[in-house]
């Protein structure tokens, strides 16, 4: 094992260096996803951890990245507390998504409920609506922290009817979508109820509407700030706006990291045949006494081709219509056929190697392409694969069974062995398709703008690469879209109408409900009447779109902009790294300079022989490359454990990992094979913030440097440093004490006061009451981790250092640049590491206190200093936040004393069993003023911990520099 005081102290020291970085610019671990966060993003995952609790709607238009914010906001919950835990309500179809994501970019392994283990020590549980729906899978607040509800549009309105009625008792809830129809009276009052879930119970005991009353909030306000009550506009947005935990980002806000959608209509003159297949069907459909649903989707399957018509079985009922399909197959040629083959052709010979999506549909449209583009582009015995995606109900038995054929299929186009894929209508969200194409052609282009828009979504959408392109003014490419059309036909007035709503050109904006309909009744009039007023209504309706459609009357006191959200963006490029980093960078990102600094700390763990980190390729595809770790010179009793390391020799143990998301595969991977052993390939790691490998080292390192150093209190050893080193000239023969501790802002930050909330919960005479005691002390704790994320966010964690050096006149402060230097073992170069050799000189005790005494207060002073800078701005905050807070307690009190009094004054017969209930009631009101009582009295007292800050420092070193080339 590893017993060189020096090179562990050099370890420690790199171990809070990391923490250090991952408690201040890293966001409390949030950057360590493998994800190279976008200025919208770092702006939405900082507001959220630093609110006074998480209960938000984040939802950016198509293409923006929820998915991964959500997975930052993870990250640093699980950093923050080991022990948090999530739940994940998503469609069938995001699922596979989740699960994936999850590992590739979180370091999570979550599991999905239903499926294989029922593993209940999980930290995050991916868990389908249908198992809410059942009752097999009970949303438990008690056994999750936070519930997330993706695409919740998309779920089952008895899902969403369940989570409405659970999610007020979690703790944190984040929802995700780009169209959680707050226009929607209905969807809108759901969403407040989770999100403002106090103020819904207290609008429901005053028997008012969620709306009118949050209305009615903002519209006091406002009079208030108007009287001069209320003179912090800021706070007042964040305490009572209704949209103060929505958020939303736009494409035009951040286009230049967005590539640029070029529309083309390719119009192809329609054959005898498909003229009166149409003709014949239009006129058919007119007429008859169908149901609305069935004629629309019969008169797109006219339009589409005869074996879309023929799959339209009400459409075989009528003899004539029947006739006119089977004039129209034997019609010789196929002109919307021709048109494709066209679009392709010029696109391959512009691009030969470009992949391009076909929106065919329906499954005997794709049927139909698919025979037909593999006979037409096989050559001799080489096939042409087309790739394709069908809809469940047509070729599966199940749900579960469809979403891995999506996969199977999907890995033909992804793995770059198909250049087509044919997809159907319903493929929409959760199908990530920018990773491998920039074409999509709606070969017969549907009729609704919900489905175009989230057809367009899966390929304009951030891109790799796409932030260092904008940030350096380079176009980030185009995504190029065709619609395939036959003149003077109802489809074509259709498509100039969609043309008009500018839904190929751009992505659509929140819609009223009244809107959408309005639109579908306008395209219907165009497609069945020929409404030539129905399209200039159409276009109005478009020019209206430009409004931001915001529901706040208190809007413009927002603190939030695209501006302020580029602001935190140029900071964060502007922060340099905790210092001594020992591999330095010029890169253009804090993430990318972080990297590098985390290389060098992987270099000198490898140098020292904790452990051996290699490079190795993957045996089944070309090209990828990754790293792999495992124990240096000591296996049996190692410097660093690893739990995940397991025992054995090197073939078992050894772990792959990436540590840049440069080196990341398109998309992220989960496994590498590279062994012949290796049949279902090992997880591939991504090292960094909140990844368990890289926490167990920085940890160990901490670890590691406290118990070798504190073995040589008493000595001064002689380092070794090699003659290029910068020290060493400069140093040679000198006495130096050095010691480095961590501030981290969160030691500021006073326990709960809970001894007496303690003995109140303690005190709970019932079951009953005592689970709901044990609820409240959940709340507590997630309370004052709010607080300390806040914290963390208004205050830096620092890394700091001291030496100090022997002199003619005694011990005096040495320069900071030369600490540095001689806390950097690597010295910039690939020169032999410094090693404590030869001799060692006992410290009388009575010394070593007063260096001690005296480096310690030296650290303190620094911390107390860099505090002095922001003191005024800390104190306004702490202010600002005391105001929102006591706002949202006083909620939480007032919706339980409501309940209680509503409850209390029905007018039913008191027995046994409803005086218990009301008593329980009753301590459950008692319960919440205690707690925040609480709350505001840690936030009181912090303001006299902001100028006491502690540091906790590592043990100190007294060393005498010496030189390899000393005799």
């Amino acid at each position: 094992m590893l017993d060189d005081p020096y090179l562990c102290l050099t370890i420690g020291i790199q171990a809070l260096r990391r923490k250090a970085e991952a408690l201040g610019p890293a966001m409390g671990g949030a950057l360590g996803v493998a994800a190279e966060p976008y200025p919208h993003q770092l702006a939405t995952v900082r507001r959220i951890l630093s609110d006074t609790s998480i209960r938000h709607l984040v939802s950016d238009e198509v293409g923006l990245g929820k998915t991964v914010q959500a997975l930052m906001i993870l990250n640093a919950l699980r950093y923050q507390n080991p022990d948090h835990k999530a739940v994940v309500v998503v469609p069938d179809r995001l699922v596979r998504q989740w699960l994936d994501e999850c590992w590739t970019r979180a370091h999570i392994e979550a599991t999905v409920f239903g499926e294989g283990t029922d593993d209940r020590d999980t930290v995050v549980r991916i868990v389908r609506p249908q198992s809410i729906q059942s009752g097999q899978f009970n949303l438990d607040p008690a056994a999750f922290d936070l519930l997330i509800v993706d695409e919740p549009q998309l779920l089952p309105v008895a899902a969403m009817r369940a989570i409405e009625t659970r999610a007020p008792d979690f703790r944190q809830v984040l929802i995700l979508s780009a169209t959680p129809g707050l226009t929607d009276p209905q969807r809108r009052r759901q969403m407040m109820t989770i999100l403002e879930s106090e103020r819904a119970r207290i609008a429901a005991n005053r028997f008012v509407d969620l709306d009118v009353y949050l209305d009615e909030m903002e519209k006091s306000t406002l009079d208030d700030i108007d009287g001069g009550e209320v003179t912090d506009r800021e706070t007042a947005w964040r305490t009572y706006s209704r949209e103060r935990r929505i958020i939303r980002s736009t494409r035009s806000d951040w286009s230049r990291y967005l590539p640029e959608r070029r529309y083309e209509r390719v119009e192809t003159d329609p054959l005898a045949g498909e003229v009166a297949r149409v003709d014949l069907g239009m006129k058919w459909l007119r007429e008859a006494d169908e149901d609305g649903a069935f004629v629309w989707r019969a008169a797109q399957a006219l339009h589409r081709g005869t074996e879309s018509a023929r799959g339209q079985r009400r459409l075989r009922s009528n003899p004539d219509l029947e006739e006119a399909v089977r004039r129209s197959s034997e019609t010789p040629g196929d002109s919307r056929f021709d048109a494709l083959l066209d679009i392709l052709a010029g696109i391959w010979t512009e691009h030969p190697g470009e992949q391009v999506i076909i929106v065919a549909g329906d499954n005997p449209t794709i049927d139909y392409l698919e025979t037909r583009l593999r006979r037409y582009f096989s050559e001799g015995d080489d096939d042409f694969p087309v790739a394709t995606l069908r809809r469940a109900s047509e070729r599966t038995e199940g749900e579960a069974a469809d979403i891995e054929a999506v996969h199977r299929q999907l890995s033909e186009f992804s793995e770059g062995h198909a250049r087509v894929l044919l997809i159907g209508e319903w493929v929409q969200a959760g199908l990530n398709l920018h990773y491998f194409a920039r074409n999509i052609v709606f070969y017969s282009s549907p009729w609704d703008i919900d489905v175009i828009d989230q057809l367009t979504g899966r390929l304009d959408r951030l891109r790799p690469n796409g932030l260092a392109r904008g940030d350096a003014g380079r176009h980030s490419g185009s995504i190029r879209i065709w619609s395939i059309v036959q003149p003077a036909t109802p489809e074509a007035q259709v498509v100039a109408a969609l043309e008009t709503l500018g839904v190929y050109q751009k992505p659509l904006p929140p819609l009223r409900p009244e809107t959408e309909s309005e639109i579908s009744g306008a395209l219907a009039a165009i497609a069945f009447r020929g409404d030539a007023d129905a399209r200039n209504r159409l276009a109005g309706l478009s020019e209206s779109w430009a409004s931001t459609g915001s529901m706040s009357l208190m809007s413009h006191f927002s603190p939030f902009s695209p501006a302020r959200a580029q602001a935190c963006y140029d900071w964060l490029q502007e922060t340099p790294l905790p210092e001594p980093v020992l591999r330095i960078s010029d890169d253009a990102t804090f993430t990318a300079r972080s990297e590098q600094g985390l290389r060098g700390f992987l270099d000198l763990l490898h140098r020292a022989n904790v452990f051996d980190i290699s490079m190795r390729r993957e045996k089944e595809g070309e090209g990828f490359r990754f790293s792999t770790l495992w124990y240096g010179e000591d296996r049996n009793d190692p410097a660093i454990p690893i739990s995940v390391i397991p025992k054995g020799g090197w073939m078992a143990g050894h772990i792959p990992f990436l540590w840049r998301r440069r080196h990341l595969a398109r998309p992220p991977r989960n496994t590498v094979h590279y062994d012949e052993g290796d049949l279902g390939g090992r997880l591939l790691r991504f090292l960094d913030h909140g990844e368990v490998v890289h926490e167990e080292i920085v940890q160990g390192g901490v670890d590691l440097a406290r118990r070798i150093c504190n073995r040589c209190q008493d000595e001064c050893l002689t380092v070794q440093f090699d003659p290029a080193h910068p020290v060493t000239e400069v140093m040679r023969g000198k006495q130096v004490f050095l010691r480095a501790g961590l501030f981290d802002p969160v030691s500021l930050l006073p326990d709960p006061d809970v001894n007496e909330l303690e003995e109140h919960f303690a005190s709970a005479p019932t079951e009953a009451q005592q689970r709901e005691a044990d609820e409240d002390r959940l709340l507590v704790r997630e309370w004052w981790l709010a607080d300390a994320r806040w914290l963390n966010v208004i205050v830096p964690a620092q890394l700091l250092a001291v030496g100090l050096m022997k002199g003619a006149d005694g011990w005096s402060i040495l320069e900071r640049e030369i600490v540095l230097h001689l806390l950097n073992p690597l010295g910039g170069s690939e020169q032999p590491l410094p090693r404590s050799r030869g001799r060692i000189t006992v410290v009388s005790k009575e010394l070593r206190k007063v260096l001690d005494d005296h480096a310690r207060q030296h650290l303190h002073n620094q911390a107390s200093a860099s505090i002095e800078k922001i003191l005024g701005d800390c104190r306004s905050e702490l202010a600002a936040r005391r105001s929102q807070l006591k706002a949202e307690l006083d909620d939480l009190v007032e919706s339980r004393q409501a309940h209680f009094e509503r409850v209390k004054s029905a007018d039913v017969e008191i027995d046994v069993r409803r005086a218990g209930m009301l008593a329980g009631l009753e301590r459950r009101v008692e319960n919440a003023r205690l707690a925040a009582r609480s709350r505001l009295a840690w936030l009181q007292e912090l303001e006299t911990q902001l100028t006491q800050p502690d540091v906790e420092s590592l043990p100190g070193l007294m060393i005498q520099v010496s030189s390899t080339d000393a005799n």
